[in-house]
């Protein structure tokens, strides 16, 4: 389905959009993060993000509330993979899966459905990237709605230029990120993990990113992305041998 919002996320838009939470001694969470589903046991995000994580809930559309439409799952992380090239300095192979403790029953979760995976780097138009608005405490009281925002795909070159400008001019885009969004209103006020998604010509919704960092919201300075397409060897060797 084709997001059609730039604001307040539909009721099941995004039915491959994963909340990370970790759990206090209170009882309460942590909201840390986003990611995605892409099979019925395999959630992908981004490395950075995964310090702990205790729960991941599918089918949630407003993180504030246990009263749901359609009824949220819970599942626990049985196992936390980070891609072993890894860079927290310069956010290089920023990608993680966390294997999930059971099978997804997406046949009786009309709310949950995965994603499919961007295969070559991608030259879409429509992209959108949701989330629920970075990592804070879930308390009484607040609001965690799913949000999207429409963003276009930025040119390598330009992007690194724009980021040049901020940092320093020696600045090199590593070759496994991808720039979408032109500041303010992307993914800087989005989430860590959330995953880029974008309309390929035959219409299908596609995931071609995860949310890696942003500068600050810099006014026409794109986010950084993870190119999912750099890791799709990565990704099914991880599903063939934690399946």
């Amino acid at each position: 389905m084709r997001p059609k919002t730039n604001g307040l996320a539909q009721i099941g838009e995004y039915p491959w959009q994963a909340a990370i939470l970790t759990e206090e001694r209170d009882g309460g969470y942590i909201y840390r993060g986003a990611g995605v589903l892409i099979n019925t046991k395999h959630v992908l995000t981004s490395a950075h993000i995964m310090r702990t994580c205790d729960v991941i809930r599918l089918g949630v559309w407003d993180l504030s509330s246990n009263e749901e439409p359609c009824c949220q799952q819970d599942y626990q992380a049985t196992k936390i993979i980070k891609h072993p090239g890894y860079n927290s300095a310069t956010m290089e192979n920023n990608i993680a899966m966390i294997i999930l403790d059971r099978d997804v029953p997406l046949a009786t979760s009309p709310h949950i459905n995965t994603a499919c995976l961007s295969l070559s780097t991608p030259s879409f138009g429509r992209c959108w990237v949701a989330g629920w608005g970075g990592c804070q405490k879930l308390t009484p009281g607040t609001t965690k709605r799913l949000r999207d925002v429409k963003i276009p795909i930025v040119n390598r070159y330009a992007c690194q230029q724009s980021i040049q400008n901020i940092l320093r001019e020696t600045y090199e885009l590593p070759g496994s990120i991808l720039c979408a969004g032109e500041g303010k209103m992307d993914s800087c006020m989005i989430d860590a993990g959330a995953p880029l998604v974008c309309e390929a010509p035959s219409g299908q919704m596609t995931v071609v990113g995860l949310v890696s960092t942003s500068t600050g919201c810099q006014q026409n300075v794109p986010s950084l992305f993870t190119d999912v397409s750099k890791f799709t060897s990565w990704i099914y060797r991880q599903v063939y041998e934690n399946n």
